[in-house]
């Protein structure tokens, strides 16, 4: 087994503590942070040593160290560890920002076997430590070496990669998070307008959470065109007048709304069998024209 240091124990280190302790390729032997709590629980949970200076005797240990502090930390990271001569030719460095690129690192170029990065793609709220997704997205990206040694990380936690140039990472960056954070405030829009229609907040959250996440669940089986449903899909022109006039004392809401709608219109009218007439009709309804 891949022995492996984790540096940071936040919500995203933590969570991948717990996620390497339960792999069968590699195995946590250490654990830093300069959080004293944070790293006194995180080396209790795993039963490994816990770290508040990052020293030879801190890593000497592992073939692999996942750096899980946040972006602007990295560089400051590996100039701590490349100054103090902590790191060796046989490890491998990944940093786990989404962000940033692989030469955050790069203090320590050519001191370590490989430097890279490996960002799940999993929402970590935080002051948590949250199990991974099954089936879940690395982007990984780096030198060979490094590349190889992520991809056999996000194999080994059940998981799969993707490499992303550090050019397009700002690009994938922005789409995790609308993928993410701006998923869950489309979901608060949404409780929000069903609550000031008279339904109790928890019961809008509970309901508006369920059918985002059969939405979910049927896009992974069918694709995100195959997933999608409601009137803009079926073409019903009437129903998306009906729910602009419903919002049209939530300005915002009724923008959102809008603008989804479009793209949803976009998505539905690349089916070869879409009709023409149809997507005329939602683009009026959309505009708040009546059908004469």
């Amino acid at each position: 087994m891949r022995p492996v240091l984790i540096v940071g124990c936040g919500a995203v280190g933590g969570s991948l503590c717990r996620a390497i302790a339960g792999s069968q390729g590699h195995r946590v032997i250490g654990v830093h942070d300069v959080v004293a709590r944070r790293a006194t629980a995180a080396g209790e949970t795993l039963g490994v040593p816990a770290f508040l200076d990052l020293t030879l005797k801190a890593a000497s240990g592992a073939q692999l160290v996942l750096v899980a502090v946040p972006g602007p930390e990295i560089r400051k990271v590996a100039e701590a560890a490349a100054a103090a001569r902590v790191a060796h030719d046989q490890q491998i460095w990944l940093h786990c920002d989404g962000r940033e690129p692989a030469s955050s690192l790069g203090a320590l170029d050519g001191m370590v076997r490989g430097i890279g990065t490996l960002h799940p793609a999993c929402a970590f709220p935080p002051g948590a430590v949250t199990p991974l997704v099954p089936g879940c997205g690395f982007a990984i990206s780096g030198d060979e070496a490094a590349v190889a040694a992520a991809a056999d990380l996000a194999r080994d936690l059940g998981g799969f990669s993707l490499q992303v140039a550090d050019a397009a990472r700002d690009a994938y960056h922005a789409a995790a998070v609308m993928a993410s954070s701006c998923a869950v405030a489309l979901l608060a829009e949404a409780r929000d307008v069903l609550s000031h229609s008279g339904v109790a907040v928890e019961d809008a959250e509970r309901l508006v959470v369920a059918l985002a996440t059969s939405a979910i669940g049927a896009s992974r089986e069918l694709g995100l065109e195959g997933g999608l449903t409601g009137p803009v899909r079926r073409g019903d022109a009437a129903a998306v007048r009906r729910h602009v006039a419903a919002l049209s004392g939530s300005p915002e809401a009724l923008d959102l709304y809008r603008i989804l709608s479009r793209k949803v219109l976009e998505v539905a009218r690349r089916s070869p069998v879409y009709p023409p007439e149809a997507a005329v009709a939602i683009e009026r309804a959309l505009e708040g024209f009546e059908e004469r």
